[in-house]
Order: C-alpha cells, then sequence, then structure tokens
C-alpha cells in the first residue's frame, strides 16, 4: 500500500520530465536544417554561420572585448538598445540560441539588409501568437512587427526592414551550409561582379581568417621582401607592381558613384592636381622594379583636414633605370638637391612641411615620401631583413590607426560633420571604440595566385609584427 502511494507521488514527477524531454528534443528538432535559409538572389555580401551563438560566445572571450571592456563598461550598448527596440529583449549568445536557434544568414542588397534563422519553439509559438492579431499581415505569407517584416518558409524565418526583401528572399532557393570547423566561425562572401570574395574567419584569439578574392595580380618566383619603412607604420602593402596594389585596393574600395559625395570629391581632386601642375608617369614606368610597396606612415590633422603621410618604394631587380620612375609627376616644379645620409635625391615644397614629396635612391631602392620629415625613416628602414612567400603582403598596426581616429572624431563632431552626433556625443561613444581599437595589435594577411583567383590568409589581430623570417636573403 505504501509504496503505490510513493509511485502515485511520483508520476507527477515522472511526466513532468517526460514533457520537458520532449521539449528539448521537439526544440532542438526544429533548429536543426539541412540549410541556412533564404536571402535575395543579388546580395551585395553575405554573412553566415553554422552555430553563431558560439562564434558570439568565442569573441567575448577574446582579445578585442578584452580591449573594449578596458574602454567602455558595456561593450554592446548600443547594440543592445537597437535589438531591445526591435525584438523586446537584451541580446546574448545564450538569449540568441534559444529564441532564434544556431544557424544564422544575413544578407545585403542595396540598402536593405535581411536576416534568415531557424528557431525554436520559443520564437515560434510567440510568431504563432502574434500572427492571431488582425492587421499584422501585410502582404500574403508576410506579417509586421515592431518596424520589422518577416515570413515563414519550410521551418525558416525571414525577417527585415524591407517588405521587398522578404519577398525576394521567399522566391529563391535556400542557401547550403558552410563546412563544418572545429572552431566556431563566421564566413563573409560577396558574390557581386567585378571582385567576388569568400573568407572564412574563426572565433580564436587572433581572428584567423582564410579565403579568396577575384582579383588578378603578378604571380612572383621570389619572397616578398618586407619593408616598413619606419618605426610603426600605420599600413604597409607591398606586390610586384604598383597596378597589383591597385588593383587589390579597389577590390574592397566601395564604389562611389552613386554617393552624393562622390562628384564634388573628385572635381576637388581634379582642381588640385591642376592647381599643383602634377605630371603623368609614362607607360610602364614600374616594369623595372621587382617589387613595389606603399607605407602609409601617419596621419596628421591640420584643422579638419587629416593629411595622410605615405611612401613608395620601389626595388629594381631586373635593370638600373636612368631616372626616378615618379620624377614625371613634379616636371613642372623646380626641385631642391637634398641628401638624406648615404641616399641624394631631391625636395619639391608644394604646401609647406605638410606636403613636400621628396625623391631618392638608396642602393637598389626608388624612394618617395610625402614630407621631408619621412625621408630619414624612410632611408634607415628601408632595407628589409624578412622575407615571405606571397605575392601580395598586407599589414596594418591598429595602434596608430586607432590614436588617428581618437584625435580626428571629435573635431569633426565639434563642427558637424557626424550625423546626429556633437562633441561630446563623440567622446562618449565613438571615441572609446577608436582606443579600443588601438590596443589590438595588428592585422597580417599574405596572398598567392591560384587558379585565377588570390588566395589570402592571415589574421585580424594580434602582434603588430608578425613576418616570417627567412635566415638568408634570396640574392645572395
Amino acid at each position: 500500500m505504501k509504496l503505490g502511494a510513493i509511485f502515485r507521488g511520483w508520476r507527477g514527477f515522472v511526466l513532468a520530465g517526460v514533457v520537458f524531454v520532449l521539449l528539448v528534443w521537439s526544440d532542438a528538432w526544429l533548429k536543426a536544417g539541412s540549410h541556412l535559409g533564404f536571402k535575395p538572389l543579388e546580395a551585395d555580401w553575405v554573412l553566415e554561420s553554422r552555430d553563431f551563438p558560439a562564434f558570439w560566445a568565442g569573441i567575448e572571450r577574446g582579445p578585442v572585448f578584452d580591449a573594449l571592456r578596458q574602454e567602455l563598461s558595456e561593450p554592446l550598448h548600443r547594440f543592445e538598445l537597437v535589438a531591445h527596440e526591435a525584438t523586446g529583449m537584451r541580446p546574448t549568445s545564450y538569449r540568441w540560441e534559444a529564441w532564434l536557434g544556431s544557424s544564422a544568414l544575413m544578407a545585403s542588397v542595396g540598402d536593405h539588409t535581411g536576416v534568415s534563422l531557424r528557431p525554436g519553439l520559443l520564437l515560434r509559438v510567440a510568431s504563432a501568437f502574434h500572427r492571431l492579431f488582425p492587421g499584422t499581415e501585410v502582404d500574403e505569407g508576410i506579417h509586421a512587427y515592431r518596424g520589422f517584416h518577416y515570413a515563414w518558409r519550410d521551418g525558416y524565418l525571414i525577417a527585415s526592414p524591407s517588405l521587398g526583401y522578404v519577398r525576394e528572399a521567399l522566391e529563391t532557393s535556400p542557401v547550403r551550409l558552410p563546412p563544418s570547423q572545429e572552431s566556431p566561425h563566421l564566413v563573409w562572401r560577396s558574390e557581386a561582379d567585378p571582385n567576388p570574395f569568400h573568407f572564412v574567419i574563426a572565433a580564436q584569439r587572433d581572428l584567423p581568417l582564410e579565403g579568396w578574392i577575384q582579383v588578378e595580380i603578378e604571380p612572383r618566383d621570389r619572397p616578398l621582401e618586407q619593408h616598413h619603412a619606419a618605426a610603426e607604420p600605420m599600413a604597409v602593402l607591398t606586390a610586384t607592381r604598383w597596378g597589383d596594389i591597385a588593383a587589390f585596393v579597389r577590390a574592397f574600395a566601395p564604389n562611389p558613384e552613386e554617393r552624393p559625395w562622390a562628384a564634388p570629391l573628385q572635381r576637388a581632386l581634379a582642381d588640385t592636381v591642376s592647381q599643383w601642375r602634377l605630371g603623368e608617369l609614362e607607360d610602364g614606368w614600374d616594369e623595372t622594379l621587382g617589387q613595389t610597396t606603399f607605407v602609409l606612415s601617419d596621419i596628421e590633422r591640420y584643422g579638419l583636414i587629416p593629411m595622410p603621410h605615405a611612401a613608395f618604394i620601389g626595388e629594381e631587380y631586373l635593370r638600373r633605370a636612368p631616372a626616378h620612375p615618379l620624377e614625371p609627376l613634379f616636371g613642372g616644379f623646380t626641385p631642391i638637391p637634398y641628401q638624406w645620409g648615404p641616399a641624394e635625391g631631391t625636395m619639391y615644397p608644394l604646401w609647406g612641411s605638410a606636403l613636400s614629396p621628396c625623391l631618392a635612391r638608396s642602393g637598389p631602392y626608388w624612394l618617395a615620401a610625402s614630407r621631408e620629415r619621412l625621408m630619414p625613416d624612410l632611408v634607415e628602414h628601408v632595407s628589409g631583413d624578412t622575407y615571405t612567400e606571397a605575392d601580395l603582403g598586407l599589414w596594418l598596426n591598429w595602434g596608430p590607426t586607432g590614436d588617428a581616429l581618437a584625435d580626428l572624431l571629435p573635431e569633426w563632431g565639434g563642427h558637424g560633420l557626424i550625423p546626429g552626433a556633437d562633441e561630446g556625443d563623440v567622446q562618449r561613444d565613438y571615441v572609446p571604440y577608436a582606443n579600443a581599437l588601438a590596443r589590438l595589435g595588428g592585422l597580417r594577411i599574405t596572398g598567392r595566385m591560384h587558379d585565377g583567383r588570390l588566395q589570402l590568409q592571415g589574421q585580424l589581430i594580434g602582434e603588430p609584427d608578425m613576418a616570417e623570417p627567412q635566415e638568408d636573403n634570396p640574392d645572395s
């Protein structure tokens, strides 16, 4: 008799346990999908992840958030406000997993952005309840909620502020899952012409990146010599030809043709070139060079104007040219003879000390700098002693980059050049991120041509100087 009473007492607990297990199993089953979801056919770029909450959590445990927390007590405060207004909850990786599932697909088409997700029971029940209310359906199968439009297709949620985005996504084929990897990762890709790309970023300490971009540069038969040309440059980009550097930069540069500021900026640049009477380079001016390097040394503020201080290094492997290849640019100016240690050359004062282009030669290197003060440092550091097996190399130093932004942003905010923010807003909402950026070390990317694509690999943050040294000079 007592044993039967015990079993009757446990009956409710066992039933609750069975229901709980069924709910958990149903939630996991609903979140599991054979693809990532849907997006409009012509997307400018796509971000996708098999397990976005795990990627998010991995980033939160890494040096990016460590740097942000040193500058901001709540690094995601602005994002949290926007998300709270849109969804009614404060976002965390755990809440994302509970409500929205693991896989995530975000895409952009023109000025419109949207997501595709595979939610579990919680959001499906909430959505079913919301759709019971009259007036929420704005199109066949498409409903509106807090400024968003959403629809369901094959168990996937498609949502966007743009009704057209949701309509287009409902009519396309599903996007396949990216390959499974050991660490959580994010895929950033684009299929847009003329430079489609595909990059994978892993949620590891230095944010390793691997992928490709459709761009043609000249393959090399020798390693790249790494030139920093300054004690702590902001950026160094090196390849065989200047055209290779320009092609790589253009592949990532946004198309400004439809921007309202594009035409005035082009006119201002054309007027400046006309006033300075700059000449034109000869066809094939860089054919005698075996390696070309662009160095952004610093950005100095002159009032509201950011003045980049840059350098050029051209290393001759083929034959010695009779004159500096950049000399035709300054044919309309009277050169001032100058010498920087062993390097002899000329200076052309255009705008005081801020812009005084200098040309010189030091050993096998043709040198150019945008200001005279940069030349001694350029001559001292030009001879590289490290080599990298690559066709292209890119190094960015986040320290001086963040410092330059922290200097420029408040001035721009004080003069109303940042929409919706004055100097106080900029100091509070923008400068801490610039200071955090300065703590992230440096980016290092190398590229190799393969099957008509530039294969890239490297890291987005970490130690600023991450060259792979070779003990012997390949020329020796």
